[in-house]
C-alpha cells in the first residue's frame, strides 16, 4: 500500500505542476485532450484530461485522478484494485487554472497564429515564482484555453492536443459506485503514511 501512497502522491504532484502551466480558464469550460507534456526535447505520453466547469479528470499510467473543486475533494481510481483513495483538498491552494498565472506581472501579445489547427494568439507573460523573475510563452484559443504554454528558454512545456468542445460525460467525474474506498484526509496525512512519519 505504501508504493501506491508514493505513486498518488507523484502523481499528484506532476498533476498540480502541469495543469498550473497551462494556466487555462476552465471555471466555465468543458472539453476533452490530450495532454502532452515536454521536459527538455524529452516527451511524455499523452495524458487523456477532462474539464467540466469545477471538475476535471486525468488519466494516468492506470489510474485515474479525479479533481472535485465543487466538493472540495480529489479521487485516485485504481481499477486493478477495485478501490479509490478520497481525500480532502483546499482549492486555493491546489492548481491555478485561469489564463491568468499566479504570480503574473506583465503580458504581452505577440500576434495570432495558428496551432494544431487552431487559430490561436501567442502571449510572452512575466510571473514571479519563490522570488525569482521568470517568463513563458502561452497560446490562448478563443481568449480563454491556454493549449500550449511552454518556457521561455524551452525547459519544458505543456500541450493540449487532439482537442474536442463537447462536454464530456458527467460519469467520469465520479469513482465507480462499486469501488472501496479509502479516505486520506489531508496532504500531510498522506505524506505521515508514505514516509511512515
Amino acid at each position: 500500500m505504501r508504493n501506491v501512497l508514493r505513486n498518488f502522491l507523484i502523481t499528484t504532484t506532476f498533476v498540480a505542476l502541469a495543469a498550473s502551466a497551462m494556466a487555462a480558464e476552465m471555471p466555465n469550460q468543458e472539453f476533452s485532450a490530450d495532454m502532452v507534456t515536454w521536459k527538455g526535447t524529452k516527451q511524455a505520453d499523452p495524458i487523456p484530461f477532462y474539464v467540466s466547469g469545477e471538475k476535471t479528470r486525468m488519466d494516468l499510467e492506470g489510474n485515474t485522478m479525479i479533481v472535485r473543486r465543487d466538493k472540495d475533494l480529489m479521487y485516485m481510481v485504481m481499477p486493478e484494485k477495485k478501490m479509490y483513495m478520497e481525500m480532502a483538498i483546499d482549492v486555493n491552494k491546489l492548481m491555478k487554472t485561469y489564463q491568468e498565472i499566479d504570480g503574473e506581472t506583465a503580458r504581452e501579445s505577440l500576434g495570432s497564429e495558428e496551432l494544431n489547427g487552431m487559430q490561436v494568439e501567442k502571449f510572452l507573460v512575466s510571473y514571479t515564482e519563490k522570488g525569482k523573475n521568470k517568463k513563458m510563452y502561452q497560446w490562448i484559443k478563443d481568449g480563454t484555453i491556454a493549449v500550449r504554454s511552454e518556457d521561455v528558454d524551452g525547459k519544458w512545456a505543456v500541450e493540449f492536443q487532439n482537442l474536442n468542445m463537447d462536454k464530456p460525460d458527467d460519469s467520469l467525474f465520479e469513482p465507480p459506485a462499486d469501488y472501496e474506498s479509502m479516505v486520506m484526509p489531508t496532504m500531510k496525512g498522506l505524506m505521515k503514511g508514505v514516509l511512515g512519519r
